[in-house]
């Protein structure tokens, strides 16, 4: 072999040694992108990839611009989301209003406004909502929630928002491994006529699936829901509910703090109930099919206001 073919092989080998040591190396992640929404200044043609003028206009429009693991910020203003059907959230993103990171409880100033008619739709794993208002959900055919979770999907984060004025609040479903988080929330006056309408937080085996798992329900306000604040109505005695705690939250003027149907495993500890307004029925109330639930809340205005009924 000549000379300058022996320098040629030599490179080549080189060369295909550094390609090996290239493959061999795991591929970088791709970096998480924080989109933007400003319902007053933003135009859903522009890149949305900054705030105020180059944000998008309507949430949706940043939903459908990213990919799953990224960050949506929301300016304070109205979102009406008034392209057909609900607003859908199906893929894995955080969603972070105005007033993200605040307790819903006690606080004031500018919210974003979320107003769809036909609700929140969520149909993906892992997403996060925290920092909004959610109202005006009054369209009973889809959703009929300020925020519906769809069957099979696990690990939701639903935190500091005001969920009112809905048909019902939220409508709830887990399945799998990772908790539904529900904390921090004011949910109130979810009282438009529909299906399941006066729940603040609502699922049954329509809803939510056959069954669902694994939910924490914490320090949360619940006010003026004229069916209960929390309702668990699933009657696939297959399935069911299981792994529910509801703790410290606030339960004021609803018909009732807390319905049980074929609920098991499950706890309702330290949580204040006061003026439950449903005549005939009870603040907590047991109805069939329950096992293993867990009551802790005895303070002395709980006390008379307990109804069980067991299946037999």
């Amino acid at each position: 072999m000549g000379e300058g073919c022996v320098r040629r092989a030599v490179t080549l080998g080189r060369a295909l040694g550094v390609l090996v040591v290239l493959v061999g190396l795991p591929q970088r992640a791709r970096a998480a992108t924080t989109w933007y929404v400003d319902g007053t200044l933003g135009n859903d043609a522009n890149t949305c990839t900054a705030p105020g003028l180059s944000a998008c206009r309507t949430i949706q429009a940043a939903i459908n611009k990213a990919s799953a693991g990224d960050t949506i910020r929301v300016a304070a203003g109205s979102y009406p989301e008034v392209a057909p059907g609900p607003l859908t959230v199906n893929k894995t993103l955080t969603l972070l209003g105005a007033r993200n990171g605040v307790d819903a409880r006690t606080r004031s100033g500018s919210e974003s406004v979320v107003s769809d008619i036909q609700g929140t739709s969520v149909s993906a794993s892992g997403v996060v909502i925290d920092g909004f208002t959610v109202q005006d959900s009054t369209v009973a055919a889809f959703t009929g929630y300020g925020i519906w979770l769809n069957p099979g999907i696990s690990g939701t984060v639903i935190v500091n928002n005001i969920i009112q004025n809905n048909i019902a609040g939220i409508g709830f479903a887990n399945s799998g491994p990772s908790q539904l988080f529900i904390r921090h929330n004011l949910i109130r006056n979810n009282n438009t006529p529909g299906p399941a309408t006066g729940n603040g937080i609502y699922t049954d085996e329509f809803v939510g699936g056959p069954s669902a798992t694994n939910i924490l329900i914490q320090e949360n306000a619940f006010t003026g829901n004229d069916d209960a604040g929390i309702d668990v109505s699933n009657t696939d005695f297959a399935n069911g509910v299981s792994g529910l705690e509801v703790s410290t939250n606030s339960f004021d003027m609803n018909g009732r703090a807390v319905v049980f149907f074929n609920t098991h495993n499950s706890t309702v500890h330290h949580n204040r109930i006061t003026n439950s307004t449903f005549v005939g029925s009870a603040a907590l109330r047991l109805f069939d099919n329950n096992s293993n639930v867990v009551n802790a809340n005895l303070n002395a205005s709980l006390v008379h206001k307990l109804i069980f009924n067991w299946a037999t």
